[in-house]
């Protein structure tokens, strides 16, 4: 058995299944290690662009970050820290394969030729992105956490049952997510979609997946009392954002209940 592979065996399946060789090439410290498997060999003239890449991602988001903090943008999720992952990682991905992002892969948009000045419009408000993911293999940012995991599974295997896969043509899916995802629900069904074994056909050549029922929290209907209640809210206006507080009171009234609203 290979070092760093340990043997274990997936309930109620009775198949062993063994955990791949950990592949590390940075030490904590952040030093390179040699890999025979994943070798770099890079021209200057590649360092040069990546390090370019590296320079203005960082730019854009500075410049992004100040337009939030002066209230041009709603809000802006700042790469700060990623620089190097993004990039990387965009520039290995082919043109054919296929990227979902969360709401601040913008060094990764940047890497697949979208004008990295797209997003503004979507965190100001005036669009829905302006990118056609199909021309780019780019999706559309995604807001929900972990949600883009769903997405990413569910165009994977799609692309499998394509054929799409195992050849030099083939296509490849990348899905970013952060420490805020790993235990969203839909971060695990997708982990729950992906890890179970699949139940194949080889005469057919088709293969099933199948996928337990996420648990849902029972819907309790609130027993607060009927208060009024002053809810802070923030409101665009061409001036800048202003501060509004909104009066809403709940009546005990007949089913159906009913809201009344007033300044």
């Amino acid at each position: 058995m290979a070092k760093g592979t340990v043997a274990r065996t997936r309930s109620g399946s009775g198949v062993a299944a063994a955990d791949p060789e950990m592949v590390q090439l940075l030490t904590p410290e952040g030093e390179r290690v040699d890999h025979p498997d994943y070798s770099v060999d890079f021209s200057d003239e590649e360092y040069r662009n990546l390090y370019r890449d590296l320079v203005v991602v960082r730019r854009l988001d500075a410049e992004s970050t100040a337009l939030q903090r002066q209230g041009e943008l709603g809000i802006w999720a700042s790469l700060l820290g990623q620089e190097a992952a993004q990039v990387g990682s965009g520039r290995a991905l082919r043109p054919q394969d296929m990227a979902f992002p969360t709401y601040r892969e913008h060094g990764v948009l940047y890497c697949r030729g979208i004008d990295p000045i797209m997003p503004l419009g979507l965190f100001r408000g005036v669009d829905q992105g302006g990118w056609d993911p199909n021309e780019f293999k780019f999706n559309m940012y995604t807001i929900v956490i972990g949600a883009q995991t769903l997405h990413a599974t569910g165009y994977a295997m799609g692309i499998n049952m394509d054929g799409k896969v195992g050849s030099d043509d083939g296509e490849a899916v990348i899905a970013y997510f952060g420490d805020g995802a790993t235990s969203s629900s839909a971060r695990l069904a997708s982990r729950s979609i992906t890890a179970r074994p699949a139940s194949a056909s080889r005469a057919s050549g088709s293969t099933a997946t199948t996928c337990s029922r996420p648990m849902r929290s029972p819907v309790r209907r609130s027993t607060m009392p009927a208060t009024a209640r002053a809810r802070p809210s923030l409101r665009l206006t061409p001036t800048g954002w202003v501060r509004t507080r909104r009066r809403t009171t709940r009546r005990a009234t007949a089913s159906p209940a009913r809201w009344t609203s007033g300044s």
